[in-house]
């Protein structure tokens, strides 16, 4: 166990020593590295809020789901606006309360939304320092 943490320390060494010699490269990758984190911090919670936390209702056997429609235009059903949803929920007179909630499409599309974000960020990685930032990662 302790031979393998003498690689480690030996490789975070010559790690710094590398970003000490590029500050330019060395700014980019800690940018890249905090949006990278803060991106996965965001997605966590919302996957967190909406996924695996219980729904914050006394009696969640008596949820109901409320779609809108729209027969004129042939469709079913479709996700209710936040205004409808307000203008719904100052005039109900038959459940005791509305909530609005997000479809695992939803959360698919906030994760795709999220993956082009940090794909973004690796062109202008790329661009700034002329050189490819997971080949001078990997020490190639």
């Amino acid at each position: 166990m302790g031979r393998w943490l003498g690689w480690l320390s030996q490789d975070a060494r010559q790690g710094v020593r590398r970003l000490r010699d590029a500050p330019g490269f060395a700014a980019i990758v800690i940018v890249t590295l905090a949006l990278g984190l803060g991106a996965s911090t965001a997605l966590f919670s919302v996957v967190d809020a909406v996924l695996l936390r219980p729904l914050p209702f006394a009696q969640d056997d008596s949820l109901v789901m409320l779609y809108a429609s729209n027969p004129d235009k042939s469709i079913p059903r479709f996700g209710v606006s936040h205004p409808d949803y307000r203008d719904w929920r100052e005039q109900t007179r038959s459940f005791t309360d509305l909530a609005l909630g997000a479809t695992r499409s939803d959360v698919l599309r906030l994760i795709l939304t999220e993956g082009a974000a940090l794909a973004a960020c690796y062109a202008p990685a790329r661009r700034a320092t002329k050189v490819d930032p997971l080949v001078v990662m990997r020490g190639d």
